[in-house]
């Protein structure tokens, strides 16, 4: 009788093993899970953690295909992204990671990733000749988390150099914000090259952001 009881314990155990069976390490196949990145603001410090996932860690990180934007670069180990980004710039690049195990497993993804201006600048409506002066609109953004003590001057410089003001403002530009501008003013006959300028400052932080727009081609008030 003892010797049934053995035996049939060891095929319950048996069955329950083959139903449930042991998840190993590794089995899991290696992904990178980060697909989307944030934002850069050219001039700003940027941090960001790429994330993978299955495999064996550590895991190591490398660029496969492409180029970071310039003042960036890639923590193999920690697949930390980090830097101060020089310039405003559209990029997409492909990252690599490989894992610990022998032989290494590996994974690629394609990333995009934008770096945009600290202030921005545009215009809304280009400079026409209209009536007896030049007439337009800008607008201004601020993508960073601080708010600008912004000034922004318009003028139209003639074929002499003499400039003439198109608009002023001064204002506080919140966080995360835009502001439509319009300028216009009559003018005397003659060539001009429209001159807009922005400038924002952190005064807490010791920071000034600037941006220029110009007119390509002379506007001739005849």
């Amino acid at each position: 009788m003892a010797y049934v009881l053995v035996v049939l314990l060891l095929t319950c155990v048996s069955w329950a093993q083959q139903e449930t069976p042991e998840k190993l390490p590794g089995t899991v196949p290696l992904a990178i899970v980060t697909d989307t990145l944030p934002q850069l603001i050219a001039h700003t410090p940027y941090t960001v953690r790429l994330t993978a996932q299955g495999g064996t860690p550590p895991y190591s990180w490398s660029i496969e295909k492409g180029k970071l934007p310039p003042g960036l670069h890639l923590d193999p180990r920690a697949g930390t992204l980090s830097g101060v980004p020089e310039a405003p710039a559209d990029l997409t690049f492909t990252v690599r990671v490989s894992d610990s195990a022998e032989p290494p497993a590996t994974a690629s993804r394609e990333l995009k990733v934008k770096a945009v201006p600290a202030l921005q600048l545009e215009w809304q409506r280009q400079p026409v000749l209209e009536n007896d002066g030049i007439y337009g609109e800008v607008q201004v953004g601020n993508p960073s988390k601080d708010p600008y003590d912004l000034t922004f001057i318009i003028v139209a410089v003639n074929e002499i150099g003499k400039a003439f003001a198109l608009g002023y403002q001064h204002f506080t530009l919140r966080p995360q914000a835009t502001r439509a501008i319009p300028f216009g003013a009559s003018l005397p006959l003659g060539s001009y090259i429209v001159h807009a300028d922005a400038v924002g400052e952190v005064a807490a932080k010791d920071i000034i952001r600037r941006a220029r727009l110009q007119t390509p081609k002379p506007l001739v008030k005849q």
